[in-house]
């Protein structure tokens, strides 16, 4: 929807598959709500499709942090690790 609005030269503070989110401020002239108003309700509706879970079914747990943290650990390329517990925190 965003690159539909962008077309119109409209655009969005945020866009994803399931929203997007617009900053309206007072600088808005009333022209502008009136353009995204009437290019919003120009987009045809579709059809709604069944809601997809977001997130797969939860792992089952093969044991804690604690116990991931303090078991015997080794190091494997990331391409052997499908089905491996992480013992350390990983962040990006």
């Amino acid at each position: 929807m965003a690159s539909l609005l962008e077309q119109a030269n409209i655009f969005s503070e945020f866009a994803d598959r399931e929203y997007i989110v617009f900053m309206l401020t007072p600088e808005n002239t009333p022209e502008q709500l009136e353009l995204l108003q009437k290019t919003l309700c120009g987009i045809p509706r579709r059809e709604l499709k069944p809601a997809q879970p977001l997130l797969p079914t939860a792992p089952e747990v093969i044991c804690s942090p604690r116990q991931a943290a303090f078991s015997p650990q080794e190091r494997i390329p990331v391409e052997c690790s499908l089905g491996r517990v992480l013992a350390e925190a990983n962040v990006a």
